[in-house]
Order: structure tokens, then sequence, then C-alpha cells
């Protein structure tokens, strides 16, 4: 498995993320809904990780980092759109992006 970092231009991570988002609303109501859409995963201080087998894509994690001081009982960082592929699940992608 290798992570690298991912700048959102290729159709398979686009269509894998917009899966995401899509059921992320289908898991509760609309404002309890975070997910980041794409457009808000190409914003400023976000950096999104994908976890490939050779060119299978098997998950991915974003971290946006927050301004420092701005929310103090908050890390100067927060996890967001952490999936893993359902064919990959339970193999750990989603221990090895955190990681």
């Amino acid at each position: 498995m290798e992570i690298d970092t991912d700048d959102l231009s290729g159709a398979e991570v686009q269509g894998f993320l917009a899966g995401h988002v899509a059921d992320m609303h289908t898991q509760g109501p609309p404002e309890s809904t975070h997910a980041l859409d794409l457009d808000g995963l190409r914003g400023p201080g976000v950096t999104l990780w994908v976890a490939r087998d050779d060119d299978a894509l098997l998950g991915c994690g974003a971290l946006s980092t927050l301004a420092a001081g701005s929310v103090p009982e908050h890390p100067a960082a927060e996890i967001k759109s952490m999936r893993t592929a359902e064919h990959a699940r339970g193999r750990g992608v989603g221990a090895a992006v955190l990681t």
C-alpha cells in the first residue's frame, strides 16, 4: 500500500469522493453532515492523502488545518473525508492513512 498526497485532478478520486459525500448525506440530517465536497477539499489548508495498492484506489483521508488558537478547545487541525473503498475494508487502510 502506498499513500501519497493527491491534487483532486483525477476522475477516479473525484468520483470516489463524490460517492463519499452522497453516502454521508444518507446517514443523517443535512445539518449534521460535515463532509467536504470537492471545492471544500481544494480549499486553503486542506491536504488530501490517497491510499493505493498498485493502481487500485483503497481509500483516502484529508486534514484541514485550523488557525492557531481559533478554537482553544480543539487541536490545530481536523480530520476530514476519511473513506475506505468497500473492497478494501478490513485491511487497515484507515489506520494507515491516519498514520
